[in-house]
């Protein structure tokens, strides 16, 4: 399972940097470009494994497991992988804008996502477990639900445009430096900042 999330992870790390980079050179236009090439990727590859785990789940479960092992974890194992990997795509859009989120130093939203999808990975299993059949399978479909609940909560962020916002706070209270921030303008306050850059889009 961790092989599988490798890639999402990694795009995660790579949407940290570039947002963080290109806010430092004012070039928001660039971070909007960049969240939308990443989410594609995600659907890309979460799709290219999720077929992969379906057409060669067993043989890659027996690299780690015993197949001839009679306790039943190469089939609980494969129940899981079947069920986790059709919502790959759902993991891609949390760690991605999580990642745009991170590079923005918009930490608090960043926290409100991750302790979303705890908490309500936990709050979903016991529902399950309790209110359905699936007994200890309640545990697989809890994941995906956190994976959801957490991506809507960055995504709303980001959709809102109050990234933009944190990022000309942050530079107000001094906290993040970025001459690309400072293009006095008729009208702007007295600071100087002027919050629409003449290279940014909104979010």
């Amino acid at each position: 399972d961790t092989l599988a999330m490798l890639p999402n992870m990694n795009f995660s790390n790579a949407m940290s940097s570039y947002t963080a980079q290109n806010i430092g050179a004012g070039r928001y236009d660039r971070v909007k470009q960049g969240l939308k090439a990443s989410l594609f990727m995600v659907v890309v590859f979460s799709l290219l494994i999720t077929v992969i785990i379906f057409l060669f789940g067993d043989q890659l479960l027996s690299l780690f497991l015993d197949p001839g092992d009679t306790s039943g974890a190469l089939g609980y194992g494969l129940t899981y992988m079947h069920t986790v990997s059709l919502f790959y795509i759902l993991m891609g859009l949390l760690f991605v804008s999580n990642g745009m989120l991170r590079g923005s130093g918009d930490m608090g939203a960043f926290t409100l996502s991750s302790m979303a999808n705890l908490f309500s990975r936990v709050a979903v299993a016991y529902a399950l477990a309790y209110l359905t059949p699936l007994g200890a399978n309640a545990i697989w479909w809890s994941i995906p639900a956190g994976w959801a609940i957490g991506s809507v909560v960055s995504l709303l962020r980001v959709k809102s445009g109050k990234v933009r916002q944190h990022i000309v706070e942050a530079y107000r209270a001094g906290h993040l430096i970025s001459p690309a921030l400072q293009m006095p303008l008729h009208g702007a306050g007295d600071d100087g900042i002027v919050f629409h850059h003449k290279n940014s889009v909104h979010w």
